[in-house]
């Protein structure tokens, strides 16, 4: 069985992420669980650490087999940027944003595999297991994330997460035009 998930099936994939980062890094090194969020880096607000999903990639690998005439799920791959944010004074902001990206590889990785109990939303109904896995980015496709907009650079690091199954909410029944 494939974790198959409606429509809020990436939601629930980056809020699955954020109950664990949330989870594991407050009150060391982030005071707040609500100082960790799901944004773009450049609209970070009051966050120490944001999540934010920059691709979905298709997996042409392998499909699921149909059943009867129902359209296959779509298979996915979601690419997370972690960005890290600190508010402390200049002096000690690079030690701050080090140290919060550096406890938050290490809850990714102790965490790689999420069990059904682990998941929100439709990915915890299926029982099954969400795979988190460290995609190491160069640092031109870092700056390309970050080319977008006129901030400065910060920490980041990329994680792959997968795979999910979008269910297509419909069969591949049709009417016969006459």
């Amino acid at each position: 069985m494939a974790l198959i998930g409606n429509y809020t099936v990436f939601a629930d994939t980056a809020n699955t992420l954020l109950k664990l980062l949330r989870e594991n890094l407050t009150p060391d090194p982030i005071p707040k669980p609500e100082m960790i969020g799901f944004c773009s880096p450049y609209e970070k607000g009051d966050f120490r650490l944001a999540l934010f999903l920059y691709e979905v990639k298709e997996a042409r690998e392998s499909y699921m087999p149909s059943v009867g005439m129902r359209l296959q799920p779509l298979k996915v791959y979601l690419r997370f940027m972690l960005t890290a944010f600190s508010t402390v004074d200049l002096m000690n902001r690079a030690i701050d944003e080090a140290t919060i990206l550096g406890k938050a590889m290490q809850v990714m990785h102790q965490q790689s595999l999420l069990k059904s109990s682990a998941l929100t939303g439709t990915l915890a109904e299926n029982g099954e297991e969400l795979h988190i896995t460290l995609d190491p980015l160069s640092f031109e496709e870092i700056a390309k994330l970050w080319s977008f907009a006129d901030v400065t650079f910060k920490p980041s690091v990329s994680y792959t997460v997968g795979p999910i199954y979008l269910d297509t909410a419909q069969s591949g029944d049709t009417a016969r035009v006459m």
